[in-house]
């Protein structure tokens, strides 16, 4: 996680500064380490392979009986690499949703777990969190007779920022006109409300930052506005630098997203017995930079493949500056065989992938 999400570390970060004193040293305490304790799917399938836990998310193991029981948050379909619907389903149990994406259940109806909240109302799911959480009694307002110190303030100080972390970077620090909606406006507000320190010599409340921060203390003007606009500046260079550090193969996994279409059935004749769907696996990556960053090379093997990337170049090629790979002299002949002979393994190894995905020959 250190790597993949900088940006998350900053915000857990952040968020654990809230255990330090005013009169401690700045950084003192803000150990990164915490993030080894989060654990991930990809840890489940490595590391910690050997874990309980590990079965449901590892490809070899037997299914796991009974399924564990999850909750879904920020997508309301089990969906892990490497598995089927039909395999997740026996190893995994949905006890709750919270998401703010098209449903993508094939029979919502028959979902009764609760909670189950899918609203497109939200520009970040973490504002759905905070929601439900409040109705739940389980996320208080603020007291203003608790002690500053109290260990129940300063943990709903930790949860408050690392919760806005993630409405400001869905949200565009609330300047998205598009993203941000009434309950986000909502959340932060709430949120801020448990990061505002009263002030002796104003009838409102200025909003802090952890104090290890700055090496001025939390009450100081330069802290004022940390969570209203500074915060979200050092998270976004965060994010859009994080690419940087990672290979091919993290950038293209790093936001990846999978599901299948079902394939048109074109058969018009009645006397045809029916087949069964045919469905079409689409996978697709985003990252936090413009497509001018990135590189792309796209090969096909068949005809048909051919084609379709004959469309492709027709449609999109102006728009992303793409151009047929062409032998060319750019200054050694040497050079140019190197570029040859790499480009020639590329090829090698992504038609030796196309073979293992697509099987033996019917």
């Amino acid at each position: 996680l250190h790597r993949l999400r900088p940006e998350f570390e900053l915000a857990v970060r952040t968020a654990v500064a809230w255990h330090l004193r005013d009169d401690r040293p700045a950084g003192e305490g803000n150990d990164s380490a915490i993030l080894d304790q989060v654990i991930t799917i990809h840890d489940l399938t490595t590391t910690l392979s050997s874990s309980p836990l590990a079965s449901p998310f590892t490809p070899t193991a037997k299914s796991a009986a009974p399924p564990v029981p999850v909750v879904l948050v920020d997508h309301n379909v089990p969906s892990i690499l490497g598995f089927t619907a039909d395999e997740l389903s026996k190893r995994l149990t949905v006890a709750g949703c919270l998401d703010h994406h098209v449903d993508e259940s094939s029979d919502p109806a028959t979902q009764s777990y609760t909670p189950r909240i899918i609203s497109l109302d939200a520009g970040s799911c973490t504002s759905l969190v905070i929601s439900y959480l409040r109705s739940q009694n389980l996320f208080p307002d603020p007291d203003p007779n608790e002690a500053a110190a109290s260990l129940t303030r300063l943990a709903l100080r930790q949860i408050s920022s690392l919760a806005l972390s993630a409405i400001l970077i869905d949200t565009n620090n609330l300047k998205s006109a598009s993203k941000t909606k009434p309950i986000d406006l909502e959340a932060v507000e709430f949120l801020t409300s448990h990061l505002t320190k009263p002030s002796a010599a104003r009838d409102d409340g200025v909003v802090f930052t952890p104090p290890s921060f700055f090496n001025s203390t939390s009450s100081s003007s330069a802290s004022s506005t940390f969570f209203t606009t500074d915060y979200h500046a050092l998270l976004s260079t965060a994010k859009v630098h994080s690419l940087e550090n990672l290979t091919s193969d993290e950038i293209l996994d790093r936001d990846y997203k999978q599901w299948a279409e079902p394939t048109s059935n074109r058969s018009n004749n009645a006397t045809t017995t029916p087949t069964p769907t045919a469905f079409v696996q689409i996978g697709i990556s985003s990252s936090p930079q413009p497509i001018s960053w990135l590189g792309l090379l796209a090969v096909a093997f068949t005809p048909r493949g051919a084609a379709v990337l004959e469309r492709f170049e027709q449609r999109a090629g102006a728009a992303l500056g793409l151009e047929e790979y062409d032998d060319y002299d750019d200054g050694g002949e040497e050079k140019e065989q190197q570029q040859q002979q790499q480009l020639t393994e590329a090829l090698n190894e992504a038609e030796f992938k196309y073979k293992e995905a697509a099987g033996p020959p019917s």
